[in-house]
Formats: structure tokens, C-alpha cells, sequence
């Protein structure tokens, strides 16, 4: 149709898109944004994070209990997301490992967030870190803020949730 109306020619075929022409432009792009949102990190720093999590669920390939064929499921699945503060910025998100006798979930967690820190070099710069009032995140045998402080080597002021905290006398 494109050659009938004489939109494309045998000298002139740029209009043409196939879909990997579309799918390069937004692995190029997305590079770009990954590459400027980095230098921006290194520039400016991170001073504080918050993070939260839920459980989702996600579609997985699971496979017969013989081990043949695969077929789609939903599965529960834990995913947490992490954001700067001041702005509430979307950082990065993860889903956490397993945890182990060894290693409780919330040092899981403090793992991830740290790993995150170190490999751009904002672990010196961390001043706070911010969730909701969960054991998890603040349990006073270790909660992931605790786990981050004693990764980091350092203390940090804690930012709980409020709002959080209040509404849990509403739920009773």
C-alpha cells in the first residue's frame, strides 16, 4: 500500500518500520535514561531512602510435578520498591532472596538495599532510611533499617511511618 501511494520508493524507504527498528529505538532510549539517571545519582547523591514492599502476584512458567511440560501460573511473590527522598524518586526495586536459617529476611532485604548503595557509591552519603512500622523493617532483634546500619558500618535516623501507625488501632 505504502509503495501504491507512493509514500515508499526503491530510493526512498525510510518510512518502513518493522518492529525490531522500534524495539532498537527503545533499547537505545532506555539506555540513555538508565545512563543520565546514573550520572544524575553520582552528581547529586542520595541522602535518604525509603522503601516498602507487597506480595503480587506474578505470572511464572511452572512445571509438572514429573518434570515434563511447563504451563503459565500466577504465583505469590514478594516485590519491594525504593525511593529517594526529598521528591519521592523511584530508585530501583527487587525481589528478595530466600532467607535462610542464617540470615532472616530482614537482613535479605538490608542486603539488597545496601548492595544498591555501595555499587554507585552512595553508602557514605546515606544519612536516613524510611518504611513503614513493620517488624520486618523495625523488630527490635534486627529489622532491615538495623540490618543497614550495622552493613553500613554507621547509625542512621530512622523515619517511620505514621500514617501507617495510626491506622492500626482502626483495624480492630
Amino acid at each position: 500500500t505504502l509503495n501504491d501511494f507512493g509514500i515508499v520508493t526503491d530510493e526512498d524507504s525510510r518510512l518502513v518500520i518493522d518492529h525490531n527498528k522500534v524495539k532498537r529505538a527503545q533499547e537505545t532510549l532506555a539506555a540513555e535514561i538508565r545512563q543520565d539517571f546514573e550520572e544524575e545519582i553520582k552528581k547529586n547523591g542520595v541522602s535518604c531512602v525509603f522503601f516498602d514492599g507487597r506480595q503480587d502476584e506474578t505470572k511464572v512458567m511452572m512445571e509438572w510435578e514429573d518434570g515434563g511440560k511447563q504451563f503459565p501460573g500466577l504465583m505469590k511473590e514478594e516485590h519491594y520498591s525504593v525511593c529517594q527522598e526529598p521528591g519521592g524518586r523511584y530508585l530501583f526495586h527487587f525481589v528478595p532472596n530466600e532467607s535462610t536459617p542464617e540470615k532472616k529476611h530482614s537482613e535479605v532485604l538490608a542486603d539488597h538495599i545496601v548492595e544498591w548503595l555501595v555499587e554507585r557509591g552512595q553508602d557514605k552519603i546515606l544519612q536516613a532510611i524510611g518504611g513503614d512500622s513493620t517488624n520486618v523493617n523495625t523488630g527490635w532483634s534486627g529489622g532491615a533499617m538495623h540490618w543497614v546500619e550495622v552493613k553500613l558500618g554507621r547509625n542512621l535516623v530512622w523515619i517511620v511511618c505514621d500514617l501507617h501507625t495510626g491506622e492500626l488501632s482502626l483495624r480492630k
